[in-house]
């Protein structure tokens, strides 16, 4: 299933760790499909959409060949922590800052360890580094990039390897994941930036009533109108199963959607219902807005606020 949301990266800055709101794109392939990538061809190499299939809930890359990219859609990235789980027989892995023949790819090669690739135009350069790569094993691949200094920390398993500083002045382009040499394995594909943008939608919490007033212990449910536009038709573009709302909007606390729509603000337009749990949205004392974050049915993050009044609320 794709997902794109909001998430909060720690960054330390100047000895001090601060959160950094990005937006993450998340692929397990369950849905059965690659929607939302592309598979670029070009004739110096053997790339191309028909080297690649889902299976099973894996993205497989199966051409005897060289530089086979499956890339992210329409998201041009610089700064991103990419991380994607990957098997091999050949060399598989991971390609960040594509353009056409400009990107950087950290693989692990069966035969010889991690190698990290830099291609600037007709210029490669390959660095390698002596770890040990079973075949056909399952591993945790992520790279933590930093597009001004080029550093690439690179972690299997969640343990932390090494650190690569790219020379490449091409820093920014497509992300996605690399393969060669027949068989690659993807899965649990996941993509974190704060260049990837949410959608600003509006939404109308507890419609008709005013001011929206929250009980915090109420065992009851909150309902959220995601109010449709004539560019945005909430009742048929909106993925249900991505809805979060509270006080940070990343609660979990989605209960039921109404299927089929009502226009609950008069334009003609039928627009979205949606019930939270009240004990779930995570409101308190002094709160004055609830968030509504999600993602459309083609992958795209949307986000939404509306004034809130926590009640009884004794300072």
């Amino acid at each position: 299933m794709k997902r794109i949301f909001l998430t909060i990266v720690l960054m330390t800055i100047f000895g001090l760790t601060v959160p950094i709101y990005a937006g993450t794109f998340f692929d397990d392939f369950n849905d059965g499909n690659a929607d939302g990538w592309i598979f670029p061809y070009e004739p110096s190499r053997s790339q191309g959409p028909g080297l690649w299939s889902v299976e099973n809930g894996t993205l497989v890359q199966r051409f005897f060949g060289d530089g086979n990219a499956g890339l992210v859609d329409n998201l041009f990235i610089s700064d991103q922590v990419i991380e994607t789980q990957v098997s091999t027989l050949g060399y598989a892995g991971i390609v960040l800052w594509y353009q056409v023949n400009k990107y950087v790819a950290v693989n692990l090669n069966r035969a010889s360890g991690i190698w990290v690739h830099e291609q600037m135009g007709e210029t490669g350069y390959g660095y390698p580094y002596n770890y040990w790569i079973g075949g056909d094993t399952w591993y945790d691949l992520r790279v933590e990039a930093n597009s001004a200094t080029g550093e690439l920390a690179v972690y299997l398993n969640d343990v932390y390897l090494f650190t690569h500083l790219a020379s490449t002045p091409y820093r920014t382009g497509l992300s996605g994941i690399w393969s060669g040499n027949e068989v690659g394995n993807f899965d649990n594909f996941r993509l974190t930036s704060n260049d990837i943008p949410s959608i600003p939608i509006a939404i109308d919490i507890k419609p008709g009533s005013s001011p929206n007033s929250i009980d915090p212990k109420s065992k009851g449910k909150i309902p959220v109108a995601i109010l449709s536009t004539q560019e945005f038709y909430a009742p048929d573009m909106v993925n249900q199963d991505s809805l979060t709302f509270g006080f940070t909007g990343d609660e979990d606390s989605l209960a039921f959607c109404n299927p089929k729509g009502e226009d609950v603000d008069g334009d003609g337009l039928r627009d979205l219902v949606c019930h939270f749990y009240t004990q779930d949205a995570g409101f308190q004392c002094g709160d004055t807005e609830g968030i509504l974050k999600g993602e459309t049915v083609d992958g795209k993050p949307f986000e939404g606020s509306d004034s809130v009044r926590i009640i009884p609320c004794n300072n």
